[in-house]
């Protein structure tokens, strides 16, 4: 028997109820072993498939990285307004003035915060 043509698929479930697909055929030379050519044929299609997905993981990753980044700032800022509303509490007893809107945003609880 000989083999002409090759072909390979890879379906990708994106998770979402929409499948990726990508086939490719390939015609075997005449003296080519078809062994080799169906595992290029395999190789490539395995690396072609994955990089669109590759980069929008690595967008993702930076985006969040960015995000992380603007946090661990907002906290830092805070901290200063967190340190006077503790000492205003704890040294005048009277209840703190109500902090500014910011301050909703820190995502830790008012216990965590002392480990600031």
């Amino acid at each position: 028997m000989q083999i002409k043509t090759i072909s390979y698929k890879r379906v990708i479930n994106l998770g979402n109820y929409e499948n990726k697909h990508l086939e490719l055929f390939a015609e075997v030379e005449e003296g080519e072993d078809v062994e080799t050519a169906i595992s290029s044929l395999a190789e490539l299609v395995e690396r072609k498939i994955r990089e669109e997905t590759e980069k929008e993981i690595k967008l993702e990753i930076l985006r969040l990285q960015e995000t992380e980044a603007n946090l661990i700032d907002q906290i830092s800022d805070l901290k200063p307004q967190l340190k006077a509303l503790k000492y205003q509490l704890e040294y005048t007893g009277n209840e703190p003035i109500q902090p500014s809107p910011t301050f909703g945003i820190l995502p830790v609880s008012a216990e965590e915060a002392d480990d600031f």
